[in-house]
């Protein structure tokens, strides 16, 4: 029984990312772009997807997202409106000077959800591409 469950959750995994694939293509997993002409800010992030694994009801989970501009121009970003008010993000502007790096801290509180969660952070910015996602997953244990 327990090797269905954790068999049902990677294939649910796979098929949340492969919707990804499918329906965000502009928010794409690796987000390492290339490099862009003198003057233009270019984004580069360490990762873009954390699964925070099972956790418990009601539990606050935290992950950090490293930004770099590689580019030659200054790079902003600018949340745009959260999904729900279970995720905080900080900070929720960012100006980033060429060769600046700094973290966005995303928290999910999981209180009123269980099972499989999965969420999305979007930043509009100044870059070719117009935008950036960051994700994160957590299988949500019920309350006992």
């Amino acid at each position: 029984m327990r090797d269905t469950r954790h068999m049902r959750r990677a294939l649910r995994s796979f098929l949340v990312l492969a919707a990804l694939g499918l329906l965000l293509p502009g928010c794409d997993q690796f987000a390492q772009y290339a490099k862009q002409a003198d003057g233009k800010p270019t984004l580069q992030l360490g990762d873009t997807l954390h699964d925070f694994g099972q956790v418990a009801y009601g539990a606050i989970v935290e992950h950090t997202y490293h930004v770099v501009n590689v580019g030659s121009g200054t790079l902003q970003l600018t949340l745009n409106p959260l999904e729900c008010d279970c995720l905080t993000v900080r900070p929720w502007k960012l100006i980033l000077a060429p060769g600046e790096h700094e973290a966005i801290r995303v928290a999910f509180n999981t209180k009123g959800f269980y099972g499989h969660e999965f969420k999305r952070v979007a930043f509009a910015t100044n870059t070719a591409r117009g935008y950036i996602c960051l994700y994160l997953q957590a299988e949500i244990l019920q309350q006992q």
